[in-house]
């Protein structure tokens, strides 16, 4: 199995790591950008561990920020819908599609 992103993860992860890059500095940045790349594959290995939430998706956090990743496995694929704060714009995430 592998990971796809859809487009509006692809943008949170951009903001994120942005915001990390500007705040403080690129190896911040590019640890963040790592820690989500070892939680992608670790959910592609095993896509059950997340917490379940609505419309078949489950969420799971990145541990050393924080930030949690929004998926589901479809056709075996995992599909990040989200990456999204867990302390902003709450449940933001809900109206995106599965």
């Amino acid at each position: 199995m592998s990971y796809d992103l859809a487009p509006e993860a692809e943008q949170d992860l951009a903001d994120a790591s942005d915001y990390y890059l500007g705040e403080a500095g690129a190896a911040v940045a590019l640890s963040f950008l790592a820690r989500f790349e070892k939680v992608a594959n670790l959910l592609v290995l095993f896509p059950s561990i997340g917490t379940k939430t609505s419309k078949g998706r489950r969420w799971f956090p990145l541990g050393d920020y924080p930030y949690s990743v929004l998926y589901r496995e479809h056709d075996g694929v995992l599909r990040i819908s989200a990456v999204f704060h867990q302390m902003q714009r709450p449940r933001f995430w809900q109206r995106r599609e599965p």
